[in-house]
């Protein structure tokens, strides 16, 4: 276990908010930022595909109703809500019709949750395509 500077042990969490928190993607190397290129168009695809399920347009109805306005956009429409209830709606639609990616090791599908939110916090902040991609990284690396 490390240590700081202030001779505190640091746990695994610490270690994680750390790189979390520290990575940009000039830390990524180009073949793993090719794969998440991928993996967001795939994404993308998916969630435009899976956007006018039934389920997905009450999810959408409810956030709607319930959310307020912003800048993120609902995947499959014209309608822009802050982050949180659009990447909701469209967390839904990413796994809508079991589509999505499947991580075998963590027993997840962890591409229906990085890249909605990923994409919907980084629209409300005005993040740049570089720093979209460093949230996807480590999405992916801490789910």
């Amino acid at each position: 276990m490390e240590v700081d500077s202030s001779g505190n042990q640091l746990s695994v969490t610490d270690d994680l908010a750390e790189f979390a928190a520290g990575l940009s993607l000039g830390d990524v190397p180009e073949a793993v930022q090719t794969f998440v290129k991928r993996h967001l168009l795939d994404q993308i695809g998916i969630e435009l595909a899976c956007s006018t399920l039934p389920w997905v347009k009450v999810a959408q109805g409810y956030a709607s109703q319930f959310g307020k306005s912003g800048t993120s956009t609902v995947m499959g429409s014209q309608e822009h809500l802050d982050a949180e209830p659009a990447a909701f709606v469209n967390a839904i639609a990413g796994h809508g019709f079991e589509m999505d990616d499947y991580f075998p090791g963590a027993y997840s599908h962890p591409g229906s949750v990085v890249v909605p939110t990923a994409l919907s916090v980084g629209q409300e902040l005005e993040s740049t395509g570089a720093e979209v991609l460093a949230a996807l990284v480590v999405g992916f690396e801490t789910l």
